[in-house]
């Protein structure tokens, strides 16, 4: 997985990027920043630490549409 992008709608929480260093992610795109548990960049940056073994580059690309998404998806969760 050495070249490897993953894509997400929500910044990763410290498990998500723990799994991502640990598969050696090369480059992490986002759409939606985290205030609450976001690791990439909102609470924490560990992707560039240098004290891991490995570091995923990122992509921050804001994306209303991605939010509008996520919103009406847990929106319905909720509902049920």
């Amino acid at each position: 997985m050495l070249n490897c992008t993953i894509y997400t709608t929500l910044e990763p929480c410290l498990m998500c990027v723990g799994a991502l260093l640990q598969t050696r992610i090369k480059h992490i795109v986002f759409a939606l920043k985290d205030s609450k548990f976001g690791c990439v960049e909102s609470l924490y940056n560990l992707t560039l630490d240098k004290r891991f073994n490995h570091r995923s580059e990122y992509t921050y690309s804001l994306n209303l549409d991605s939010k509008e998404m996520l919103q009406s998806f847990f929106g319905e969760i909720r509902n049920l």
